[in-house]
């Protein structure tokens, strides 16, 4: 049966013809989706928003915030929104320094399918909010994190979220606890300055049931995902995590450790520096982490860490019903 998904994912993309890395990681991971059934744990797919306020680049923040007379900004629109309504970007790009999202139940989206594009810093400091089918460019002037999540059951699907030379992309946890939020569907690449280890695309602190499902991770400064310190009971699934220094970690620090995380039906491949599946642990080990029944392939020009597809025996996870077989990206040869 494994052999058997491989199979069906290089079949898949040979079939495609398609030469950019992008939409290449795409394709495997639909074509995972369709060997392995619907995903546990993920959320509907977004619906045609009901836009009740709207912002566009050409707009005011005088203005009433209607469809015809738009606000100028991210943030005047969020900040006007009634909770549990939908506010609608118009096409085009929006430059503010730092966007940040106080109200809960609001939800954040591009207006007719139309990818706009917010650059600089979004915060999300309220429960229940959702952010889909944006373009979100991270650099920020005091080159923070972004999205930086600091609530419960925040959902981010379907953007396409970068920082190049910035910071890491998504920060969830950090200055408070958060509970069961959710990154679907979305395109995280480009996060952080390659030149230092600290940069990620996904990162995990004070952290409980995080769902991190259906994900392409790609050419990130350090880790695609790097889960701790203090990450608990995450689901990390059906995720293409390619190309990065290292794929994934699972971490902890001086006072606390991350446990019970599972890594399953993802592949993890090509990690440029060091291991697909590594730990990090300065204090306490982490228990009850697991890595099963994912593609794998190391890719690295150092043999030493294409040992086992590329996952580490370090200690703190444990690692069953893997494949190990390249995954057949056209321009990875």
């Amino acid at each position: 049966m494994r052999v058997s998904r491989c199979q069906y994912l290089t079949v898949f993309q040979s079939r495609l013809g398609v030469e950019n890395l992008p939409t290449l990681i795409l394709a495997a991971a639909l074509a995972l989706f369709v060997a392995l059934g619907p995903l546990q744990g993920s959320t509907p797919a977004a619906s045609h928003p009901k836009c009740a306020r709207f912002a566009s680049p050409a707009g005011s923040d005088a203005s009433p915030g209607t469809r015809e007379r738009p606000y100028r900004t991210v943030q005047k629109l969020v900040d006007e929104l009634p909770s549990g309504q939908t506010g609608c970007l118009h096409r085009g790009k929006y430059r503010e320094s730092e966007v940040t999202i106080g109200k809960p139940g609001i939800r954040l989206t591009g207006y007719r399918a139309r990818r706009a594009v917010l650059i600089g810093r979004l915060r999300v400091n309220a429960a229940r909010v959702k952010v889909d089918r944006l373009k979100l460019v991270g650099r920020n002037p005091r080159d923070l994190p972004s999205p930086t999540i600091n609530a419960d059951r925040v959902v981010f699907r379907d953007n396409n979220v970068f920082s190049p030379g910035g910071s890491s992309c998504f920060l969830l946890g950090g200055t408070t606890h958060v509970r069961h939020s959710v990154i679907v569907d979305n395109r995280v690449h480009d996060c952080g300055d390659t030149s230092t280890n600290f940069d990620h695309g996904i990162y995990m602190s004070d952290v409980d049931g995080a769902r991190i499902i259906g994900n392409t991770i790609y050419d990130n400064g350090s880790r695609g995902i790097k889960i701790g310190p203090d990450s608990q009971s995450a689901l990390i699934r059906g995720n293409v995590i390619d190309g990065n220094p290292i794929g994934l970690t699972f971490s902890g620090d001086e006072e606390s450790t991350s446990s019970h995380n599972v890594v399953v039906h993802n592949v993890i491949s090509n990690s440029t520096r060091w291991w697909n599946v590594q730990t990090y642990w300065p204090g306490e080990q982490g228990t009850g982490n697991v890595v099963r029944e994912n593609c794998l392939h190391g890719g690295n020009s150092n043999p030493r860490y294409n040992e086992r597809g590329g996952v580490s025996e370090e200690p703190g996870f444990a690692s069953a019903h893997n494949l190990i077989a390249a995954p057949s990206y056209i321009d990875r040869g």
